[in-house]
This record gives C-alpha cells, structure tokens and sequence, in this order.
C-alpha cells in the first residue's frame, strides 16, 4: 500500500510507462525504492500504467483523521481551519457512520 501511496501522490492522474529492465538511476526507483522498482517492472514491465489520483482513498483518510482528532479534543472550528473546510462540513463528517 505504501508503494501505491507514493505513485498516487507522485503521478496520480497520469500514466507512467514502467521499463522491462529496472535501471537504478531510473525516477521509480528513485521514488520507490530500487527493491520495490524492480517489482513493479517484473509485473508491469513494458507497459503503461494508469495511476488513479485516489481522491476516495484520501477524503477517506481525511475524515478518519478529523474523527480522531476530534475524539481526542480538538473543537470543530479548529478542525476547520486545519483541513481548510467549513465548520458545516466537519459536523457533517462527524455525523457519518464509519
């Protein structure tokens, strides 16, 4: 998952051509490391990758953290200003089953 992560932040909403052979001076293996670089071309060598900016994965993310946060003290105004939202849509996140 973080693998996928660090693609998502990276190239998210791009393709990425991924090369049959992994070099080490090669920019995956710069961003992933040259192990998991060598993995990804082992499995998508030669072809271009669609990467998905993950917009879901990440409000998912935002509203877990805004919960946690806002169990462990933090008022709603602050919460606000921290995740560039209105005060409406934090009380609307709070309100949400997980």
């Amino acid at each position: 998952m973080k693998t996928t992560m660090l693609l998502v932040k990276k190239y998210g909403g791009t393709r990425v051509f991924v090369p049959k052979t992994m070099r080490k001076t090669h920019h995956l293996a710069f961003l992933l490391g040259v192990e998991e670089a060598i993995t990804l071309s082992r499995h998508f060598g030669g072809d271009v990758i669609v990467v998905a900016k993950a917009v879901a994965i990440e409000r998912a993310a935002r509203n877990r953290d805004i919960v946690r946060n806002y169990d462990a003290g933090v008022p709603v105004w602050g919460l606000a200003q921290e995740h560039n939202l209105t005060e409406r849509q934090i009380y609307t996140i709070l309100s949400r089953p997980e």
